[in-house]
């Protein structure tokens, strides 16, 4: 045989492998040939090592292309399990009634045996429904049977269950659903009550839905009692998360570069940040369609300028009422080549109709920005500082302390009065009272005003103001912007507002309040201060997260 298997060896992977597959055939074969009766426990570890190797020879065999080193590399690897599937004493077959009909168990847990699952409520009937059957029935005394041969296939099924244990069967069926709606046990449970008297009903064992475990008397084993016992003793308060310790904190995924909103987060809540910065826990439901639209407008106003400003090359790019009308044309095309790689919404009609409300808000932005009369012209679209690894990348914000601040700004643009940059970010979604002047220290906004400082700081340019620019073509900016005669004007024209117009001195306060708050969250950030504080990070003073952090808020 072996002599075989070498000869094999010099043709290909195919070949070799139904050579060997023979060979170990024949092997077992001659050790347990004239053998009668069970095999011993080494033939029944052979005849498992058997199966294995000619299951994954004939895989070998299907694949093709294999040399013969390369399927002896693969069987070098496989694992043989033994007596997988043996009964065990204590062991717990997880199964359903067709796999139990000929095994014997000493118990048998029956569950879901509610009225709407066995028996399985009866379908339709295919060809005739019960107002055509009761015609049938009154003309001719014909009566067509209905789900009578189904139900008996149900019945049958319950009875491989009920009659396969030796000691003891347990029948638990649920009594509402986990909306409080009442639900009825299977006629089979009545029938066995029938058979086997009514102090087995009276006898039962009940746990509401509201009853997190059973009571200390009822409960069905020793680790039940526990639990019960447990949930009824004495409540010790958790620890809530404190400080990371210095090895944790040294891995933070942070630690080179923060950004902007991740510092907002920090100052709403460290360890909400922790949670959704650093732990990361799978959602249940899909990525928020919100999202998509934003990423969406992001991409086709970045389109649109760049095209603009290819055409204007060295002025600049600049939506005016003179460009305006190229402007949209810009944005229609845009849309129709991106919208595709997007996912708006569930269904084709839901993705068409964002599609139309998309149009619609950057046609309005568009429109706005042409009447404003600023004179902004956008020098730089999606600049960017501190990321790691991406081409044509500025350094990192420094802002002292080892605390270095990464972004991506939407727009710089160039104030044509005064000559400085101006930082306009964009927002999708409706406008908050936090987006002005007033509001960035209140609300720990920080993501302009940082910009600004990476625009001042990286680029060593001046700077004239930053806004938050919702796209919606109804609310106006709102932001911090130098006070310019163009920018009274179109706060008179309502292109800004009044109130976030600001003289130097104002702005540069704004910026050094701002630099001084994100360098001391960086550095809390950095020493892993992570400790909870809820009135500031959920809605009304909630714990986002109470079960990791257990603040009990």
């Amino acid at each position: 045989a072996l002599d075989r298997v070498a000869e094999a060896a010099g043709a290909d992977g195919v070949g070799f492998a139904g050579a060997l597959r023979a060979a170990a055939a024949a092997a077992f074969a001659a050790g347990v040939r004239g053998v009668r009766g069970p095999l011993s426990a080494g033939e029944a570890d052979d005849a498992e090592a058997l199966r294995a190797v000619d299951a994954a020879l004939r895989e070998v065999e299907a694949l093709g292309g294999l040399a013969p080193s390369e399927v002896v590399e693969a069987l070098s690897g496989l694992e043989v399990v033994l007596d997988a599937g043996a009964p065990r004493p204590g062991a717990v077959l997880v199964a359903d009634p067709l796999a139990i009909r000929a095994r014997r168990f000493r118990a048998v847990l029956v569950g879901g045996l509610q009225s709407d699952e066995l028996p399985r409520p009866a379908g339709a009937e295919p060809f005739f429904g019960e107002e055509e059957r009761r015609e049938i029935a009154t003309a001719s005394g014909l009566r067509l049977p209905r789900g009578e041969r189904a139900r008996d296939a149900e019945r049958a099924l319950f009875y491989a269950c009920v009659s396969r244990p030796t000691e003891r069967l347990v029948l638990s069926w649920r009594t509402s659903t986990e909306e409080g709606a009442p639900v009825l046990p299977s006629v089979f449970v009545d029938e066995v009550v029938r058979r086997l008297g009514p102090e087995l009903w009276d006898a039962r064992r009940v746990r509401l839905l509201s009853e997190v475990t059973w009571a200390p008397d009822a409960a069905p084993t020793p680790a039940e009692r526990v639990r019960s016992l447990a949930a009824r003793g004495p409540r010790l308060p958790e620890a809530p998360l404190g400080p990371l310790p210095a090895g944790a904190a040294k891995r933070l995924r942070q630690r080179d570069a923060i950004s902007p909103g991740a510092l907002e987060r920090v100052g709403g809540c460290p360890a909400s940040w922790l949670v959704q910065d650093e732990l990361r826990p799978a959602a249940l439901e899909p990525d928020a369609e919100p999202l998509a639209r934003g990423s969406l407008v992001h991409a086709a106003l970045e389109r649109v300028l760049a095209g603009l400003g290819e055409e204007a090359r060295d002025a600049g790019a600049r939506v005016a009422p003179a460009t305006l009308e190229r402007a949209l044309a810009l944005a229609d095309a845009a849309l129709d080549a991106l919208a595709p790689e997007h996912r708006l919404a569930g269904t084709a009609g839901g993705q068409a109709g964002a599609l139309r409300a998309i149009r619609a808000s950057v046609r309005g932005c568009l429109e706005q920005e042409a009447r404003s009369g600023l004179p902004w012209a956008a020098e730089r679209l999606e600049w960017s500082f501190g990321m790691a690894g991406q081409p044509g990348s500025a350094p990192a914000l420094e802002l002292g302390g080892g605390v270095r601040v990464h972004g991506r700004v939407d727009r710089v643009d160039r104030d044509g009065a005064s000559g400085g940059a101006l930082v306009r970010d964009y927002k999708t979604g409706r406008a908050q009272p936090s987006w002005s002047a007033r509001g960035w220290e209140d609300a720990r906004r920080l993501q302009v005003a940082l910009y600004l400082l990476a625009v001042r700081e990286v680029l060593g340019e001046a700077v004239a103001g930053g806004v938050y620019a919702p796209v919606d073509g109804v609310d106006r900016p709102r932001g911090l912007v130098l006070d310019t005669e163009p920018a009274a004007a179109a706060a008179a024209h309502k292109a800004l507002y009044r109130d976030d117009l600001a003289d130097a001195e104002r702005l540069e306060a704004a910026l050094a309040a701002a630099a001084h708050t994100a360098a001391r969250l960086g550095r809390a950030l950095l020493d892993g201060a992570v400790a909870p504080t809820p009135p500031t990070c959920g809605f009304a003073g909630a714990c986002r997260h109470p079960g990791i952090c257990r603040s009990g808020a």
